[in-house]
């Protein structure tokens, strides 16, 4: 039987969303899926994915805790949004490792 530490999915992959310096790349050090630079990609992404309304934003912007108002944030402080997924492996925490490892990125949320 296999016991993982760390990160927990159902799933055979683990998404995350990286805060990371806006250095005009789109991708960071790992496979990134998404990467937004402005809050209109943002809300884009939202509505098009998440069939997100005015309400839902309306919602979204008034919990502190939700992904969108945390992606909003670091996007407003001038970071980029990265949605990044890492297939389960042996090495799958080590990937996580490396992308915190540089002190520009932040793990600010787990899809």
């Amino acid at each position: 039987m296999k016991i993982r530490n760390g990160f927990v999915s159902n799933s055979s992959s683990s998404s995350f969303i990286i805060s990371s310096k806006n250095d005009g790349k789109k991708s960071i050090e790992v496979r990134t899926d998404y990467t937004f630079f402005d809050e209109e990609d943002l809300k884009e992404y939202y509505i098009d994915d998440y069939g997100f309304t005015e309400d839902d934003f309306k919602k979204a912007k008034e919990d502190k805790k939700s992904d969108y108002n945390k992606a909003l944030k670091e996007i407003k402080k001038g970071n980029k949004i990265s949605f990044v997924s890492i297939p389960w492996s042996e090495d799958t925490d080590k990937q996580i490792s490396d992308i915190t490892a540089i002190k520009t990125n932040k793990i600010i949320g787990e899809m």
